[in-house]
């Protein structure tokens, strides 16, 4: 399954798609089975001890899980997988692999309803029918080498079947003899003219105002940062000074000098003691 979807699914999709290939491997684990006709009955937990429920059918191998990834999502979850392994199935079902994850989503073109190519501005005189069937024509045959690149033998089946096709294509349409250039092919793919002469030009290099700086290694950038760090513990770094109070050389000035601090207890002691007190 999951060399299946490597080849199908985009690289985003891919990588959730996988997540949930490891864990249907390493966290569930199923508790029961019940079968009631062509319906199986799965239950399973998983690493967060919540109980699971997949009804599997065993015709079509199409599941359902209580958990609801797939209808949410678009990709299958991991009790769906663990399920479908417990069935010997080695691939995906065609079921759970949405067109919208699918690599090649956006190399076929899209119609309305009534079978209408929808586009802005056609790139060419073709009518909406003859785009409509080159169109149908490039995506089979983009199958086909997808189908036959894995066989020597179907290449070679392949490539002299298309080889064969052009001598009665020839007939049938004759070439009128008119070889297109390079620039007509450009011009067709871009859907107007090269001008001859251009007029808007890049603009001229200017160099911009003072010193160019290089890259720093890392190695420069963690030496940078250890002397920055070592600065701030340098100033940090208290340094004695002389106290006006107590006239000392110390690590305070008057405002905050314990003597200072203990003369006004002193004085609110000798406040408080009444006249005549010893």
């Amino acid at each position: 399954m999951e060399k299946q979807g490597r080849g199908v699914f985009t690289y985003e999709v891919f990588e959730k798609f996988q997540k949930e290939i490891v864990a249907a491997r390493d966290h569930c684990c199923i508790q029961g089975i019940a079968q009631d006709g062509t319906l199986k009955i799965v239950t399973l937990r998983g690493r967060s001890h919540r109980i699971r429920e997949v009804q599997c059918d065993t015709t079509t191998m199409i599941a359902h899980c209580s958990c609801k990834l797939f209808e949410t999502i678009g990709i299958p979850c991991r009790h769906i997988m663990q399920v479908l392994r417990t069935e010997n199935q080695n691939e995906l079902p065609s079921y759970y692999i949405m067109k919208r994850w699918k690599k090649r989503c956006k190399r076929e073109n899209v119609y309305d309803e009534h079978g209408n190519l929808i586009e802005e501005k056609a790139t060419d005189s073709l009518n909406e029918a003859t785009r409509k069937k080159i169109s149908i024509v490039r995506n089979k045959l983009e199958d086909l080498i997808q189908k036959a690149k894995h066989s020597d033998e179907g290449m070679d089946f392949l490539t002299s079947s298309v080889l064969n096709i052009e001598a009665p294509l020839d007939e049938m349409v004759p070439t009128s003899g008119v070889k297109h250039t390079r620039q007509d092919e450009y011009e067709a793919f871009i859907g107007c003219n090269i001008p001859t002469e251009i007029d808007i030009h890049p603009p001229t290099d200017v160099r911009t105002v003072g010193r160019c700086k290089r890259i720093k290694r890392e190695k420069e950038i963690s030496e940078e940062e250890q002397k920055k760090k070592k600065k701030k513990k340098e100033a940090k770094v208290k340094v004695a000074r002389l106290c006006k109070t107590c006239k000392q050389i110390v690590f305070h000035d008057s405002r905050n000098c314990p003597s200072k601090k203990e003369g006004k207890g002193a004085e609110t002691v000798l406040q408080m003691k009444p006249s005549g007190a010893p």
